[in-house]
């Protein structure tokens, strides 16, 4: 029988035995090492990636807090002028803007 043909565990034994023992263990630990190795490589791109873009992060947070300022103020300015041209009398505005369209109209004769 060669070493290609595959014996049932029931036929080895003991040397045969020890032997499939020792191969299996061989195949499962440099599965475990790949294993490690790749679990460590995406740990370390985890933490580079975290420590490129926190930072980012937080810059961007900071940029746009400091834009929702801006417009928190806009808003309370727009809010106010709207106030401010709620409060304007339109019939004296009209009334004055008559008075001046005669006295215009006047002065324009002076001068023609």
């Amino acid at each position: 029988m060669s070493e290609t043909e595959v014996k049932a565990i029931e036929e080895m034994d003991n040397h045969e035995l020890l032997q499939e023992l020792v191969r299996t263990n061989r195949v499962k630990y440099r599965m475990i090492n790949t294993i490690c190795l790749l679990a460590l490589i995406a740990l370390i791109a985890a933490v580079v990636s975290m420590i490129i873009l926190v930072p980012r992060l937080l810059n961007s947070l900071a940029t746009i807090n400091t834009s929702m300022e801006n417009l928190n103020t806009l808003t309370e300015e727009v809010s106010k002028s709207l106030g401010d041209v709620g409060k304007i009398d339109f019939d004296t505005l009209n009334s004055a803007i008559s008075d001046f369209s005669k006295v215009v109209g006047a002065l324009s004769k002076w001068f023609h």
